[in-house]
């Protein structure tokens, strides 16, 4: 996998804080959950109290929705477990796995690490023919997408390129590859599509329908902010049946097996005129067929693309770095991107030495999410079974990790635990403004501390980051505190009620009761912390 080192989930953060406004129907809600009794060390003294208590368990009693809940709040300096309610039980993580994701890749790659996509020839052209093979060799990048395959093309034009005669190649690089990345997921969410080291658009098309000069037809591209090519390696028609589902989808067959065909039911196509993503299962033939297509703009002719390996050592004829693992990770973090914690969670693994991984599993990512997750136990300095993390991404009900052992690990990197390879004097100025120590806290997202009405205010010099995590009926909140006392502490916060999802018959939909569920667990998210940021 070339990498250089250069000098949906149904809901998302946006969506989650915009749940907060609702919260003024709660306020006369009774308890939902019995916390056990707290396993708490000596803690600083306590700020003054105010009409609305700020106690961990007046806010269980007031906010936490049904189900279970628990958190841990560990002092960074001491290692002491300042509050914690529950704190040894496991929780499904959600997307607050992807933090461990981002610190093990930055342990293994570097923060200025990057990946690299070439187009590979076995021979220099001549004449403007080549005439043997090209590859589109993936790197990893879980970024690239059209706009830079159409810089690829560009390239590739100036270096003479018109035509190839042989054969076009698209090379999934060194990465294990899979067509979904939960297959609990239904079929169409965008947010689970497959995973390779050649991928493209986060491996999703864009689908739309009835739009002008169309004649109401259906379309999908390959979407970018400036290149949208077309896509004929997809193909998607209306469903015959008006009882059939609203997509369906397999894979072609003959000539054609990695061909994906979806059918769409009518019922998805309201209104008349709309468009939404869809996941790719192939990927690297879906990005190789939009370099064909946009190449074919920059007037170079390729034949149609099949999977192959690239020629070695070849000759370059175009190439594409991506942004820094650094600025990566951070939107990864903030924008909670599954495809991307999951490239960089398999970059990281393959590193590590791992990377002839992808054969020894059914399943690559569940064998490198418990690698992961060892790693995670061993730096938290806690017992193998507290953090089992199913993938990278937090995308799958069946993870699970404890609230104190994910304090810990948090704990463990803002102290130096990634190694020296994890800084670099970028990020080091960034994490300069952090609330805590360390490259992981410069890259997580900043949260408002804005008291709530009947509260003191939160003190000025308080701030904290955290990774949200969110699935249907599962909720968590992890990250660090610098509370008005200037004392910084590491917090895991988890809300789960499994036995209410396990009665969902889909997935894909959150109905009025998911929504005030989760409503409820963000207020009791929030209220923590500000209790904490006020009395510590």
């Amino acid at each position: 996998m070339p990498i250089s080192r250069a000098s949906k989930p149904p809901f998302s953060l946006r969506r989650a804080a915009a749940l907060l406004g609702w919260l003024a129907a709660l306020a006369s809600a009774g308890p939902l959950w019995a916390a056990a009794a707290p396993r708490a060390a000596p803690a600083p003294a306590a700020r003054p109290g105010s009409e609305t208590p700020l106690d961990a368990g007046a806010i269980v009693a007031r906010l936490a929705p049904s189900g279970r809940a628990g958190f841990a709040l560990i002092d960074l300096q001491s290692g002491a477990m300042v509050e914690g309610r529950d704190a040894a039980r496991p929780f499904p993580p959600a997307s607050t796995a992807k933090a461990v994701a981002a610190a093990r890749a930055l342990a293994a790659l570097g923060p200025e690490a990057r990946f690299v996509t070439r187009l590979v020839a076995s021979a220099p052209p001549r004449e403007g023919v080549l005439r043997g093979d090209l590859a589109l060799a993936g790197g990893g990048d879980p970024e690239l997408d059209s706009d830079a395959l159409a810089e690829m093309a560009a390239q590739a034009a100036a270096r003479g390129l018109r035509r190839v005669e042989g054969a076009f190649l698209a090379d999934r690089g060194a990465l294990p590859a899979g067509p979904r990345i939960d297959p609990e997921q239904p079929e169409q969410a965008a947010y689970n599509p497959a995973y390779s080291g050649l991928s493209l658009n986060f491996n999703r098309v864009l689908f739309s329908w009835g739009a002008e000069g169309s004649a109401g037809g259906l379309r999908l591209e390959a979407r970018a902010l400036r290149a949208s090519p077309a896509v004929t390696g997809i193909v998607i028609d209306a469903a015959p049946d008006p009882s059939a589902p609203l997509f369906q989808r397999e894979d072609g067959r003959g000539d054609a097996p990695e061909r994906e065909l979806w059918q769409v039911n009518a019922e998805a196509l309201r209104p008349a005129e709309g468009r939404r993503w869809l996941p790719v299962r192939h990927p690297e033939l879906y990005a190789a067929e939009a370099l064909r297509a946009l190449a074919g703009e920059a007037g170079v002719s390729l034949p149609a693309p099949r999977l192959g390996a690239a020629p070695s050592p070849g000759t370059e004829l175009a190439r594409r770095e991506s942004r820094p693992l650094r600025q990566i990770l951070r939107a990864m973090l903030r924008h909670s991107t599954n495809l991307t914690a999951e490239l960089v969670g398999l970059a990281a693994d393959a590193a590590e030495g791992r990377a002839g991984a992808r054969a020894e599993a059914a399943d690559p990512l569940a064998a490198a999410g418990a690698r992961s997750s060892a790693w995670a136990a061993r730096l938290a300095g806690a017992a193998p079974a507290s953090i089992k993390l199913r993938n990278h991404s937090g995308l799958s009900a069946q993870s699970r990790v404890t609230p104190a052992a994910m304090a810990a690990f948090l704990r463990a990197a803002a102290r130096g635990a990634l190694g020296p390879r994890a800084r670099s004097p970028e990020l080091d100025a960034e994490a300069a403004e952090a609330p805590a120590p360390g490259p992981l806290a410069a890259l997580l997202r900043p949260l408002p501390l804005h008291a709530a009405p009947g509260e003191p205010p939160v003190p000025d010099d308080a701030a904290a980051v955290a990774k949200t995590g969110t699935l249907l009926y599962a909720r968590g909140l992890a990250g660090y505190l610098r509370a008005g006392s200037g004392r910084v502490y590491a917090f895991a916060i988890y809300s789960e009620d499994l036995e209410r999802r396990a009665r969902l018959a889909d997935l894909s939909r959150a109905d009025h009761a998911a929504r005030a569920w989760m409503t409820r667990a963000v207020a009791f998210e929030r209220a923590l912390l500000r209790s904490w940021a006020v009395r510590f």
